[in-house]
């Protein structure tokens, strides 16, 4: 699971969602030549899986306090993403392990990225989803505010439309 959190981003609602999604589709291709050698040549259901959904935060109890930074900026907006993995990759190192190593590799002075958290999902997979999701369980984003990456052609060219 990873959990993007941003650096201030001026605008509407609407554009915020939009560089997020842009950020998330720009670590997306730059990890997926460090999973598969030459994407292009394989079909979209052999690529690495990631369902998005932007999340707020929500009161923690004592013992869990958020930073200040993290509920203040973007009004706490930030993204989860359930992320698998071909059992072919060829990460040396499990996809927690990488993002923590090569963060300065993701997170850079000119991307709207803060941080990016990755843990791996050890136990208990549908709890991790629904956590993921929660936003949209409880109502707070609706299902076009997912992002499911890789895109399919065709929203690729509905989107250049």
């Amino acid at each position: 699971m990873l959990t993007f959190m941003f650096k201030p981003i001026g605008g509407s609602h609407r554009n915020v969602k939009r560089q997020m999604e842009r950020e998330l589709e720009r670590v997306y291709g730059k990890s997926l030549t460090r999973i598969i050698r030459k994407p292009a040549s394989h079909e979209i259901n052999e690529l690495p899986l990631w369902i998005a959904c932007p999340d707020y935060p929500v009161p923690k109890g004592s013992s869990e306090r958020q930073s200040l930074r993290d509920v203040t900026v973007n009004d706490g907006r930030h993204m989860h993403a359930d992320v698998v993995i071909p059992p072919w990759s060829r990460m040396k190192e499990d996809l927690a392990t990488h993002f923590d190593e090569k963060q300065s590799h993701y997170v850079t002075a000119d991307s709207a990225l803060f941080r990016i958290d990755a843990v791996p999902i050890t136990h208990d997979p549908n709890y991790v989803t629904g956590y993921v999701l929660k936003a949209l369980r409880r109502g707070w984003v609706g299902e076009a505010e997912i992002l499911v990456l890789p895109r399919s052609a065709t929203e690729l060219r509905d989107k250049a439309a």
